[in-house]
């Protein structure tokens, strides 16, 4: 797990030492455009999802990553010129990128050398491992595209899985193969949210849509709903076994106190479409037995419903939060969800919502189900896609959701609204180039 970045002489002029935030905090990165916001961002996108090769195109003289039990040093060695021997930043097409693992050990640190990355080298691993340069990748509009598809995400993934090719076709060495495992070993989840992708609904490569996400609630529900009924089936074949083997009863305030606990999951599990209408019984003398194993047996049923249904209870309180003038939500198996008009009781065309309230629906499940939990996530400049009057809010919603999902969540921007009162969680990379 990464716990800092230092980074020196960052396009040639600034240098930064940038300690990211624990499980569970929110870190937001601030200064003026052109210190390094969004190349920051993707630094770390890149380090933690294994992808080291694109650290090339990024002109600094070095960088030390610091992890739990080690530290990743990369320096950039550039020819010097004749006059002065300063490094050029004005290409990188001559440059090499030299990689080393350093393993705490308590004294002297155990250092393992991957060795100088260069362009000759990664022709040779490309070579090697039977990579084209591009294959079937075309460039449009800020993006890398698979002429197969359209789909942004994929496209990523396939450039990753070359770059990681190619590193794995460099490490010749039983120690370059070393500097590998060891570096693999940090890796974390992440998800980097570019600026003006948080979320683009007009954009056809993104596979976000307000119909999408309707229809992955409605897949989500409705596989939920089934596991419980597995579940369910298979303690039921073995409940008569587990009741004449048994002999443990239950005492009526015990019983009443599980009962009371478990009436909340139940109608939570309602309100969603994720039961059917159950009735817990009320407490009867000399039934203690069958009542001890029943209730055991409903709060193991129950149990698969929890975590969902936490995570449920926080997009629908987020969204509410909002506002959404006159609207209040339903989810259904069915239909996933769907918005009716609280004032006429009708439901609402779901392309008819605002493209503010689409983009509001999508971040929040995006960053409530589809991350997984102790993920990395990092937001470029939020402030460009969101609505103005939810910006003073994001940070509020982003707070609460790394709490519940342990995230480690980095936001790079410089919108006042975004940050509100929180400058004891900003680093400014203005101010620190100005100690500097």
């Amino acid at each position: 797990m990464i716990e800092r970045i230092e980074i020196k002489g960052l396009f040639g002029s600034f240098d930064y030492d940038i300690r990211l935030p624990e499980e569970g905090e929110v870190m937001i990165l601030t200064g003026p455009n052109g210190y390094g916001k969004t190349t920051i961002l993707r630094i770390v996108a890149y380090l933690l999802e294994g992808d080291l090769l694109p650290i090339r195109s990024i002109p600094f003289k070095e960088m030390e990553i610091v992890y739990q039990l080690g530290k990743l040093i990369l320096k950039y060695v550039q020819p010097e010129k004749e006059l002065g021997g300063d490094i050029e930043f004005h290409s990188i097409s001559d440059g090499d990128l030299d990689m080393s693992f350093h393993i705490l050990t308590g004294g002297e640190d155990k250092i393992i050398n991957f060795g100088r990355v260069g362009e000759e080298r990664i022709r040779r691993a490309k070579r090697k491992s039977h990579i084209n340069e591009w294959d079937d990748l075309y460039f449009h509009e800020g993006n890398y595209y698979n002429a197969t598809s359209n789909s942004v995400k994929e496209t990523e993934e396939k450039i990753r899985e070359k770059d990681k090719k190619i590193l794995e076709g460099m490490a010749q060495t039983a120690e370059q193969k070393t500097f590998l495992i060891q570096y693999n070993s940090s890796l974390q989840l992440c998800r980097l949210v570019p600026s003006q992708r948080l979320y683009n609904i007009g954009n056809n490569a993104h596979e976000n849509t307000i119909e999408s996400v309707s229809n992955d609630f409605s897949q989500f529900l409705r596989n939920l709903y089934f596991d419980f009924l597995r579940g369910s089936q298979s303690r039921d074949s073995n409940f008569i076994h587990t009741l004449l083997d048994g002999n443990e009863s239950i005492e009526e305030k015990e019983y009443n106190l599980k009962v009371n606990e478990l009436r909340d999951v139940v109608r939570k599990a309602q309100h969603y479409d994720l039961l059917d209408n159950l009735k817990l019984p009320a407490y009867k003398e000399g039934k203690g037995t069958i009542l001890n194993y029943y209730i055991e047996e409903a709060t193991q049923k129950l149990k698969i419903y929890r975590k969902p249904i936490a995570e449920l209870d926080l997009f629908s309180r987020l969204l509410d939060n909002k506002r959404m003038v006159n609207k209040r939500i339903e989810f259904s198996r069915r239909h996933g969800i769907r918005f009716r008009s609280t004032d006429r009781d009708l439901l609402i065309d779901i392309n008819k919502l605002s493209s503010g309230e689409k983009n509001e629906i999508i971040m929040l499940h995006d960053f409530i189900f589809n991350l997984k939990e102790g993920s990395f996530l990092l937001v470029d400049e939020p402030e460009i896609s969101l609505h103005v009057a939810w910006q003073h809010e994001f940070m509020d919603d982003l707070e609460e959701i790394a709490k519940q999902k342990r995230l480690r969540v980095v936001v790079a921007t410089h919108s006042p609204q975004i940050i509100g009162d929180r400058w004891d969680n900003c680093y400014d990379l203005k101010e620190q180039t100005e100690d500097f």
